[in-house]
């Protein structure tokens, strides 16, 4: 076991990405049942004497719910990978600054004697 620890964080960028992708599949998915309801008398009077459009546009619109509710988790997961990624180079940049400073204060100072 390595006691070194790293981020990857263009793999974290890539990974929004495809969550950014998805995200935007499900809108497209989402938008296109808008127009998916269909009228009461749509499928004739059988159709309405069974309550089959009603029972149709509840089911649609519980599938548009859903969908945005996806979409939305998608684009958090999307949003929170940019961050991690983006706090880790950060921190990154902050470690390597504090390394150079103390290399440079050090500079000209002999090793400590065993």
């Amino acid at each position: 076991m390595s006691d070194r620890f790293f981020v990857a964080r263009a793999a974290l960028h890539r990974s929004a990405t495809h969550f950014e992708a998805a995200a935007k599949d499900w809108r497209d998915a989402e938008g296109q049942l808008n127009y998916a309801n269909i009228g009461s008398d749509d499928l004739g009077l059988i159709g309405r004497m069974a309550n089959i459009p009603a029972q149709y546009n509840q089911t649609v619109g519980e599938v548009w719910a859903e969908l945005s509710k996806g979409s939305n988790s998608l684009n958090q997961v999307a949003t929170t990978l940019e961050i991690v990624s983006e706090s880790y180079k950060r921190t990154e940049k902050a470690t390597v600054q504090e390394i150079l400073k103390a290399k440079k204060d050090f500079r000209g100072v002999p090793p400590a004697a065993d």
